[in-house]
This record gives structure tokens, sequence and C-alpha cells, in this order.
């Protein structure tokens, strides 16, 4: 009766994340069409090129991602439909990942308290929300599940697979590398201190370096760069991207409500148990905040970035909270006596926990209602009407290089330096790059899109250096006329909107 009402309980978690994702699924995120448009070259024989014709130049962070999309252009299927089934398929593999990993941590693996934590995992919209958004992070977050998971088991053969695991996610995101190298720290000092097998060390290590070594072998020869391309678009001094770092995490904090649950629930694992398992996840949790906190964060909903490393959180909480479940019954048997109501205050706590977790996806699932028209009218509306009023040689400069640049395929001066290697490696961080105007204007593009806002009655610059730059160089003033009033064509909302200048040839 118990593994039936278990079971039933888990189809129910699995079918709550399912229909939040269908509630999520129009909010895609507009990255997304640069790997699309990376991986349409690579399979039309173009290869690895924003610009067909253009040198390479890795202006994507997400490599297996978009090689995994490349068949959806062969078979000419839809790239974003694509893309979210894959990343909702990602998802409910991190859910079982996170079930077995609960299960391995607590006192009774087949009682209810597991599923504490996959349940509270699909109930958070910031990772609900990241399966359908067209990006790569549920893939990244199933190789570092699955990395996990394998390394705590400890044994030559689990520690082969977690190096597996450890090589997907460092193929999809740059974290993964970092994450991987705090895991092999931990594994040397229980090799140092005879806990681990040398063999075990060796094979956790062979099996991760040995594919890696290979890919950064092709980056190498194929960009010229050990590192990809967005790294120098999007890193700025270090102090700016610690400073704007540690808002978003604490911005992730207080959205959800839950930093003083969080402590409670992780004290008692930490100091109550000390067992190698609860230090390194706890150690992995503190290493993800720190790299997240390095890059600076980012602009999209829910928090993105600190998505991977949930599961992480939610085991340690459900860990916790089996702790405190142990102390309870242990003064019970003490005492004597029962205290049965201790048992619904626990449970009245962990649903108030998953109350708050949902609450702030409410907005973000209202918005992904409009959100598909808002596109269409704007940036795929804008793409379409460059690809009819350019030839194929014309170029264009722009940000927001997604869907723009994707339904227009044409030539993309990238103005924050994503796709373009000189605007990367200038000074400064993403949208506030210290480039020389001239180096753009130089190349004449035909259409130059500047981001807007509404203030008033009309339009002016939005706030980025970038754009403001090549706006009040004399050049530009002299050469580039006002196209289209963002207020009648390809607006998108009054906060950010687009002018369209188009540059006078006499």
């Amino acid at each position: 009766m118990q593994n039936r009402s278990r079971t039933l309980l888990w189809m129910v978690i699995l079918l709550l994340a399912v229909v939040q994702q269908i509630f999520f699924a129009g909010y895609t995120m507009d990255d997304a069409f640069i790997s699309f448009r990376y991986a349409r070259n690579v399979a039309g024989g173009h290869g690895w090129v924003y610009n067909v014709g253009a040198e390479p130049v890795e202006g994507f962070t997400n490599f297996l991602w978009t090689l995994l999309l490349v068949p959806c252009f062969w078979f000419r299927l839809d790239p974003m439909l694509t893309a979210q089934s894959l990343g909702a398929l990602c998802s409910l593999g991190v859910l079982w990942l996170t079930l077995c990993l609960a299960e391995s941590g607590v006192e009774n693996p087949r009682g209810r308290m597991p599923l504490w934590a996959p349940f509270l995992l699909c109930v958070t919209g910031s990772f609900t929300y990241q399966a359908v958004t067209g990006l790569e992070t549920h893939l990244f977050t199933l190789g570092l599940t699955f990395a996990i998971y394998f390394f705590l088991r400890g044994d030559a053969r689990s520690l082969a697979w977690s190096a597996a695991g450890f090589a997907v996610a460092s193929l999809t995101r740059p974290e993964g590398l970092l994450l991987y190298g705090v895991s092999f720290l931990f594994l040397f000092a229980g090799w140092r201190r005879r806990y681990v097998e040398r063999a075990s060390l060796l094979t956790f290590a062979l099996v991760y370096f040995i594919p890696l070594s290979l890919f950064f072998l092709w980056r190498v020869a194929t960009f010229g760069d050990w590192l990809p391309n967005t790294y120098y678009a999007k890193v700025g001094p270090p102090g700016e991207m610690l400073a704007e770092g540690a808002k978003y995490v604490y911005g992730f904090s207080r959205t959800h409500g839950t930093t003083l649950p969080w402590a409670l629930a992780l004290l008692p694992v930490v100091w109550y148990r000390r067992r190698p398992r609860e230090v390194y996840l706890l150690l992995m949790l503190i290493a993800h905040l720190f790299i997240v906190a390095y890059e600076g964060g980012d602009w999209m909903p829910l928090h993105r970035l600190i998505a991977p490393i949930l599961p992480v959180l939610f085991v340690l909480i459900t860990e916790g909270f089996d702790v405190l479940r142990q102390a309870w019954r242990t003064l019970e048997e003490r005492r004597g006596s029962s205290f049965p109501w201790m048992k619904g205050l626990v449970g009245a706590w962990l649903v108030l926990i998953a109350a708050v977790l949902f609450y702030p996806s409410i907005p973000v699932m209202r918005e992904a209602r409009v959100r598909p028209a808002l596109y269409e009218r704007s940036h795929v509306a804008m793409g379409r009407w460059l690809a009819r009023n350019c030839s194929p040689d014309d170029r264009v400069a722009l940000s927001d290089i997604g869907q723009i640049g994707y339904y227009s395929d044409l030539w993309v001066i990238d103005l924050v330096g994503l796709t373009d290697r000189t605007i990367a490696r200038s000074p400064g961080g993403l949208h506030k790059k210290q480039y020389d105007p001239e180096y753009v204007l130089d190349q004449k593009p035909k259409y130059i899109v500047l981001v807007c806002a509404k203030v008033g009655g009309g339009f002016v610059i939005r706030g980025f250096e970038t754009d403001k730059r090549l706006y009040r160089h004399p050049r530009f003033q002299a050469n580039y006329q006002l196209q289209l009033e963002p207020s009648q064509h390809f607006f998108y909302k009054d906060a950010y909107s687009y002018w369209i200048f188009e540059r006078n040839e006499a």
C-alpha cells in the first residue's frame, strides 16, 4: 500500500512539472536563436559561424546543446519545439535523479521523505521554467546531477559514470569544468587520506580529461581561442562582476523567500551528521553560487544560472528535515510518549516552503500567454523586414542578435560582441563595451538597430553604453537617419523597443 501511494505521489510530481511547462511554454528566450542560427549554418555546411563566409567565432556558450540541434535542420524540424522537447525531457530526468539522490541520503529510502526533494524542485519556477526557454540549462543540470549522484556512490565504476556526467556538463556550459575541479580536489583529498583507491582517482581523471582535451584541441583549431568568445564579451572588471553577482544570488533568496528555511534545514545536516556526503553537497552548492556571483548573474527571469544547483539544495533541505524527524523520534523514545502533531508541523512547513517557491513563477506564466505575440510583432517582424529590404551582401548592426539575426539571415555586426572578436575584447562588461564606433561605421552597415525606451510622449536611447557610443558619434549622426518610428513598427514594449537607422548612401 505504501509503495502504491508513493508511486502515485511520484506520478503527481511529474504531472505537475509537465503542466507547469505547458503554461511556461510561450515564454521563450531570444538568446536561444543564436544557437539555432549556428546549428543551421553547421547543418547547411557553412561551418561553425554566425555570419556565413566569416571566420569562425564561438559566439555561444553551449557547444553540446548547439550540436544536438543540428539534426533538426537536416530533418526540417522546428528548432524551438525541438529545443523545448529536449529541455522538458532533461528536466524529467533531473527530477528522477534528484529522487535517487535524496533516497541515498535519508533514513528510509523507500518512504515518502525523499519525494520532498523532487517536489520542491518541480514547484520552483526557477527550475521548471528553464525546460522550455529553448536554452541549454537543463542539459547542463542533467549532466551535473547525474555526475553528483554517481560521485557519491564512490566505487570505481560509479566514478567513471560521474566523470562522464561532468564531461557532458562541461561540454554544455563552462561552469562544469570548475565544478569538476572541485569534485576532483575532494576526491584527491580522500585519496591522500587513503579513503579512495588510486585506480578510482585515475579513472575519474581519464574518463573526463580525454574527451575534454579533444574538445579543447578542436576549439583552438576551429576558433583560435581556448575560451569561447562569449567569455570575453560578458566578463568585465572583477569587482563590478562580483558585486552584480552577489546581488543576483541574494535576489534569488529574497524573491523566493526561503533564506530562513534553508538555514534551518541545512544546519542539522552539517552539524549533526558531518558525513563526507553532506560536506561534498554543501561544497558543491557553495562553489556553484560563487561561480554564479563571479559571472555577474544575468538578466533573465527566475534566476536561470542558479537552477542547475537546485537539486543539490533541495536534497540537503530534505536531509535536514529527515534529521529533525529522527531527532523527535529519539525524543519520543526517551520520554515514552508520542508527539503526533510534530509530523503535521513539519509537513505544513514543507508545504509553506513549496508555496513560497512557486509564487514568483505566477507573473512569468501570465506573461507567457502574451510573449509570443510580442516577439512576433517586434523581433520576428523586424528580422523579416530586414530580409526583404536588404540585399544578401548588406550588413546590419544590432545588439539583440537572436530572432532578428535568425529571421533576417543577414551579416550581423554584434554590438555587444558575442559573435564579434573585436568588440568582445574591448574594455567593459556586456552592454558596457568601450569599443571604437569607427570599427562598426567602417563596415558601412545598411541599417543600425538601437534599443530605445518610451519616456513621456517620445522615445530615447536606452541606457546601454554600447548603443550610446554609436549614437553620439559624429559619423553616425551625419550618415544615418531614423527609418521607422518604433511606436508604429516593431514595438516590443515601452521600456524596451527599437529604433532603425538607415545609412544615407549620398
